[in-house]
């Protein structure tokens, strides 16, 4: 039986509801993205899967009266933070939404390359004093997207922990949603504790390659932080799939 329709069988076994599972097309191989490249390059999923997303993040933020919504892997190279940027970029385009990128994952990407920041812009990291958090609040070209990030990697301290509470508290008054980029789960545990509490998840696995044992110890680290996880992405997918299954992922 193909691995797809396990995983499908797999999230409704253990209550992942099958309408916050998406299935994404693999990238599109001739616009071969990098990590330096620019925000703004052309899509590489298409807008029924982005909507689908959408839709499951939208329902969870008016349910839960929550702001912030975070993107987290296993072990990476799943692309997870590229399915970000597709996600932000469609939300703008949708809804107009003024947006606030966290990327936590220093690992992934150069941020100043990938979101156009000036050579002055502030890490987290560089910020001493919690009264002037807003100043690591990046703007970029895009009006609508703000991005705040680490260059170090996040550990499970009070000194972080003070940092985006701080943050996170200043950002919702001037920003429709937080986006959060974790660094993958199973590399460092630590960060996703840091931000489970009541927080609602969306885990981006790669079809073929991550493990249903993968996906059940990240859910347990999400939910035994008090977490929610909304849904699972399957990303990288390659094969065929009957209308029938387009239709409960759509």
């Amino acid at each position: 039986m193909s691995k797809i329709y396990l995983a499908l069988e797999h999230a409704q076994r253990y209550n992942l509801p099958t309408s916050d599972i998406v299935k994404l097309d693999p990238p599109n191989r001739d616009t071969g993205l990098e990590s330096t490249e620019k925000f703004n390059r052309s899509r590489l999923v298409s807008e029924r899967e982005l909507l689908s997303l959408s839709k499951a993040v939208t329902q969870y933020l008016n349910e839960s009266k929550q702001s912030t919504v975070l993107f987290v892997g296993p072990y990476g190279g799943e692309g997870c933070s590229t399915l970000v940027r597709e996600f932000i970029l469609n939300e703008i385009r949708r809804t107009n939404s003024s947006i606030l990128l966290v990327n936590v994952d220093s690992t992934e990407f150069s941020q100043r390359d990938s979101y156009d920041l000036s050579s002055s812009s502030k890490s987290l990291d560089d910020i001493q004093n919690l009264t002037n958090i807003s100043q690591a609040i990046n703007k970029t070209s895009e009006p609508k997207l703000s991005v705040a990030f680490f260059n170090k990697a996040v550990r499970d301290d009070s000194v972080i922990t003070n940092k985006l509470n701080s943050l996170f508290a200043i950002a919702k008054q001037s920003h429709d949603l937080i986006v959060v980029d974790l660094p993958p789960a199973l590399v460092q545990e630590d960060a996703i504790y840091s931000f489970a509490n009541k927080n609602g998840f969306i885990i981006v696995v790669e079809a073929e390659k991550t493990q249903y044992d993968e996906i059940d110890l990240m859910r347990s680290m999400i939910e035994g932080g008090g977490g929610i996880v909304l849904g699972v992405i399957l990303n990288k997918t390659n094969e065929y799939l009957p209308k029938f299954i387009q239709k409960i992922l759509s």
